[in-house]
């Protein structure tokens, strides 16, 4: 972004400079403490001079670089607010609200809530519209508002490109088990139209959810051929990004609605993966330190469904340790990790490498939490690690397992999430396997089928691939604990993994 340096003290300008080599030092080198010590600096710089907007602009760019998302989006308003709404001659100023209206935008995305990715969009297509209106028609002659024009063009391209990404985020943000509360279905009605809701008389039926699923996937593909349709793009630099970005917007969309096909279509849905991996793999490319990349490729290896053997666990593990290196800041990476260990660790043939695996995922857990310490998905790989470490144990301790049902309670009072009530399963089970007389197997034994057939009753046979797993799994379960003996106790088997998807 150009900036201007009229009217900056001494104090404020020396920040201004060791802020941007700071922050340069950060692009070459990739070290967390350089991004750092350049939010330092533009810290002090908007402190200094809180009506030099350039300030913010840096600032929220420095902190949105390290996953700060939520204070960068407040930063960003604050620069919005001191830019105003320049007229058509400030070409310079005018550019300046374009980009921090789509970084902010950009920001927004990255907060991976429902809410925020609609508003994203929302904010990507004003911007888009915007752009479109002022560089429509002939480019104008005069070099420096040409050389804006040809940037204003190739950051409407952009804008559609991550229009198309909010789409692919919606895929995996809209619920598949849960209740279209009216916060979703606000959002859908953006992002669609009011005709597609309006034509699905029972939206929570899974079915239609899957109908909605399709059409998000069509308009995320209408946005990429928007951005594919600008033209001219003046630099040739600027094509290969489009084209690395387009790609991997794809590749995104393309496995997130993957993951809505039914249990009938896992040839469709192994396809679509191996599609997906090639479009992210052209773009990184272009793009190897690209964190999100790496993330997305480690997400398609290490799932399940593509890769029910964990064949590719390996492959998983270096595109998230990569991911790491790239965005020390971010938790999704250590999260992911944690996810890998356990999965291995369940995997292991013997208990050496399955403990080493599970103090690893531990570790992991840890740094994401420390990270995003409310982050859901990290409280449950929390739990499902204790889990799996419990059920390791022949005899498991008591103390373990009272001590994980009360952290299962305080986020669950109402005992009505799935994957928590998937885990109370198993600490029926694991009670059932520490049973010490034959009357407490008994009535252990009793408790547990109580248990699985009200999980098997709350699951319905939607084709939904992780419902499958677990409604299988449990069944399963059912089965062998109704002929279980008590001399046979310590045979029994909890498929743990089934609901980690």
């Amino acid at each position: 972004m150009a900036d201007t340096i009229e009217g900056l003290t001494g104090q404020a300008l020396a920040d201004l400079t060791k802020g941007r080599r700071s922050l340069e030092r950060y692009f070459k080198e990739n070290k967390q403490d350089d991004l750092l010590v350049a939010q330092k600096h533009f810290r002090s710089l908007v402190s200094r001079s809180p009506e030099y907007p350039d300030g913010y602009l840096m600032l929220s760019y420095a902190l949105a670089e390290n996953r700060q998302e939520q204070e960068a989006i407040g930063v960003y308003d604050q620069a919005l607010q001191l830019l105003g709404n320049p007229d058509k001659s400030e070409l310079q100023k005018r550019r300046k609200v374009y980009e921090a209206k789509f970084f902010k935008a950009s920001s927004l995305l990255r907060m991976y809530r429902w809410e925020d990715v609609v508003e994203a969009a929302r904010q990507f297509q004003s911007l888009a519209t915007d752009l479109d209106n002022q560089t429509n028609g002939q480019p104008p002659t005069q070099p420096e508002a040409l050389e804006l024009h040809r940037k204003n063009r190739y950051l409407l391209a952009r804008a559609q490109a991550e229009t198309a990404h909010c789409y692919g985020h919606a895929l995996v943000l809209l619920p598949k088990d849960r209740s279209i509360r009216p916060y979703y279905e606000v959002g859908l009605r953006f992002l669609l139209d009011d005709a597609t809701i309006d034509a699905l008389p029972t939206p929570d039926a899974i079915g239609n959810r899957r109908s909605l699923a399709d059409a998000l996937l069509a308009k995320s593909e209408q946005f990429q051929a928007l951005s594919s349709g600008v033209t001219p793009i003046h630099e040739k630099e600027w094509k290969g990004d489009r084209a690395a970005r387009l790609a991997e917007v794809h590749g995104y969309a393309l496995y997130r609605h993957a993951e809505w096909l039914a249990i009938a279509n896992d040839a469709d849905f192994k396809r679509d993966c191996h599609i997906a991996i090639r479009d992210l793999e052209t773009a990184l490319l272009r793009r190897p330190r690209s964190y999100a990349l790496l993330q997305n490729l480690g997400m398609i290896h290490l799932n399940r469904r593509f890769d029910t053997k964990g064949s590719d666990l390996d492959i998983a593990e270096r595109y998230y340790t990569r991911s790491i290196e790239q965005k020390p800041g971010d938790y999704y990476g250590p999260q992911q990790l944690a996810r890998i260990y356990l999965r291995k660790a369940i995997l292991a043939n013997e208990s050496t490498a399955r403990d080493a695996a599970l103090a690893r995922g531990v570790t992991q857990i840890k740094a994401s939490l420390d990270l995003a310490p409310n982050s859901r998905t990290g409280i449950m790989l929390s739990f499902y690690l204790r889990l799996a470490k419990i059920g390791s144990a022949k005899q498991p301790p008591v103390d373990d397992l009272t001590a994980f049902v009360d952290d299962a309670n305080r986020f669950d009072p109402n005992a009505s999430d799935r994957v928590l009530l998937w885990m109370r399963l198993g600490i029926g089970a694991y009670h059932l396997v520490g049973a010490t007389t034959q009357a407490n197997f008994t009535a252990k034994k009793t408790d547990l089928l109580e248990k699985a057939d009200q999980f098997v009753g709350a699951i319905q046979d939607d084709g939904i691939w992780r419902n499958t797993q677990m409604r299988n799994a449990t069944q399963q379960l059912r089965d062998r604990v109704n002929i279980l003996t008590f001399d046979e106790r310590q045979s029994l088997q909890f498929d743990l993994i089934a609901a980690l998807d």
